[in-house]
């Protein structure tokens, strides 16, 4: 800014229009991209032009007044050297040939400077203020401009389902002679899903609080510092945003006015490795003597890294093995979801197997039933430990099986028109939710009992209740059984209730059915 006075030496009230070059014109050496602008003497009212040619003028001055302006020039960033001058030159209004200028210089351009160091403040013989930290120590604080190297590391163990923060104290130091902001980024682009934020320290100077959130420093004094608290957010492991491994994250504090006046710092931030594998469920089915039944498992990585599993010795275990239970356990190799024996992999001590990060298998359990249990034998507990963390951590499953005495029921329906349905199809899928479930129509149920045994079974009564919500409808089929069975029960068209029918004997390897519908209430 530069401050210049008009004097009117004539003899009467005149005013004055001030007009300069620009920069590259003659009288004005000023950087390109350097631009003026003409105040009042308060520096910050703006000239304005009073006589109406359009140029801004004093307005009217007394004869023997003098009237002050402010020239300011506002410099393009990275402009050094110097000396720039620029003339500026005062026209009478009353008589146009009468003029006077002055020059305005500017001798030297000096950039400002910045320091952005870790945990202290600089505080040697060029830059007094701050904390107690020695000059030059750039190995641990960042001392002086240009550091590449990584400065702090920060350790972070990632949550699973939910993000974690570090924070790094940074120091900005002006080291500029005069006052300057300065603003705050991270110029290197982060990893997928990382954000750092700055913040204000919340008061104790070390970032174990946060005041509120900013991008610039605000006007810093010369030779004087503020503590930034920088904080890196770690997304959640099931992100998958948090691998197991070091970052490198850069912080740079820039003066917003001066381009030049930057100081740029590498800190870094390692994820340590979480481990943590599930294999779930338990499970509980029924076989009959000499039969199998097969447990569907799911064996998931919910850490960050790469876990490599073990089966030892004793992996897969029967409490019942005395009795003649067995058990085998398969990976899933082409992820179908269905036991495929002879093209799944069969698990023996031993077997390398490894899960990346978020990733999980299907793994089955298959239990086979000696022909000599009954079904007051004890159930048998078939147990899989397997092993992960270089061996250092177990993940368990348990299936609970047990014999019946050979009797097998299968459960079917079908959507059936309510009167005269017709062939009825049924499955033991689930029926969508849909038009042919609505208020009002009708299902039929088809229950089909078999003896599995090498011997009669007797007395065999198969029992079902009246869905809730529907009430026995005969008008698309009255309850009816196969193979001789008696119909009974408690239920009767239009009501509730229990259908059953018996039947006795039940020959080996025999089966009858039980059928009847019902009406989802309107």
């Amino acid at each position: 800014s530069f401050t210049n006075s008009v004097t009117n030496n004539g003899n009467g009230a005149d005013s004055f229009d001030i007009t300069f070059p620009v920069p590259g014109a003659a009288g004005n050496n000023f950087p390109i991209g350097t631009t003026f602008a003409l105040y009042a003497s308060d520096g910050v009212t703006t000239l304005l032009d009073t006589n109406g040619n359009g140029t801004p003028d004093s307005g009217p001055v007394a004869a023997g007044g003098t009237f002050n302006y402010v020239l300011k020039a506002t410099l393009p960033a990275g402009a050094t050297g110097g000396p720039f001058s620029v003339t500026t030159t005062a026209t009478s209004k009353f008589d146009p040939t009468k003029t006077a200028t002055a020059i305005d210089t500017l001798t030297t351009i000096t950039n400002n400077t910045v320091d952005l160091t870790n945990n202290s403040a600089r505080a040697d013989s060029t830059f007094p203020a701050g904390g107690t930290a020695a000059a030059g120590n750039a190995a641990t604080t960042g001392f002086g401009p240009g550091n590449a190297s990584v400065i702090v590391t920060n350790l972070v163990t990632p949550s699973a389902s939910a993000a974690t923060t570090t924070a790094f104290r940074l120091y900005v130091n002006n080291t500029s002679a005069v006052t300057d902001s300065f603003d705050l980024s991270v110029p290197v682009a982060l990893p997928t899903g990382w954000s750092v934020t700055f913040y204000n320290d919340g008061g104790a100077g070390t970032c174990a609080t946060l005041a509120a959130a900013l991008s610039n420093t605000g006007p810093l004094a010369a030779a004087n510092n503020k503590l930034i608290c920088a904080v890196v957010t770690v997304p959640s492991i099931s992100s998958g945003n948090a691998p197991v491994g070091t970052s490198n994250i850069s912080f740079r504090s820039q003066s917003p006015t001066t381009a030049a006046s930057t100081d740029t710092i590498v800190d870094a931030v390692t994820v340590n490795q979480v481990y943590n594998v599930t294999l779930t469920p338990n499970g509980a089915q029924q076989t009959f003597p000499g039969g199998s039944v097969t447990y569907t498992h799911t064996l998931r990585n919910n850490g960050n890294g790469t876990e490599n599993f073990t089966f030892p010795a004793g992996f897969l275990t029967d409490s019942q093995a005395a009795s003649g239970w067995t058990s085998a356990l398969y990976i899933d190799s082409n992820a179908n979801g269905t036991l495929e024996v002879g093209t799944d992999t069969l698990v023996a001590t031993g077997t390398p197997f490894s899960l990346a990060p978020n990733a999980s298998a299907t793994v089955f359990v298959r239990v086979f039933a000696p022909a000599s249990a009954t079904s007051t034998s004890p159930a048998n507990l078939s147990t899989v430990n397997v092993t992960y963390n270089s061996g250092a951590s177990t993940a368990s499953v348990t299936d609970t099986t047990s014999v019946t005495d050979g009797l097998l029921l299968q459960k079917s329906q079908a959507a059936v028109a309510c009167a005269a349905p017709g062939a009825i199809t049924y499955s033991a899928a689930a029926i969508p939710a849909g038009p042919s479930t609505a208020p009002g129509r009708c299902i039929a149920y088809q229950i089909v009992a078999s003896n599995s045994t090498a011997a009669s079974t007797t007395q065999v009564v198969i029992s079902d209740s009246i869905p809730a919500n529907t009430l026995r409808n005969d008008g698309c089929g009255a309850p009816t059984a196969t193979g001789g069975a008696t119909v009974g029960g408690t239920s009767a068209n239009g009501t509730g209730g229990t259908v059953t029918a018996t039947l006795s004997p039940l020959a080996p390897g025999a089966s009858f059915q039980l059928t009847f519908c019902v009406r989802i209430n309107p």
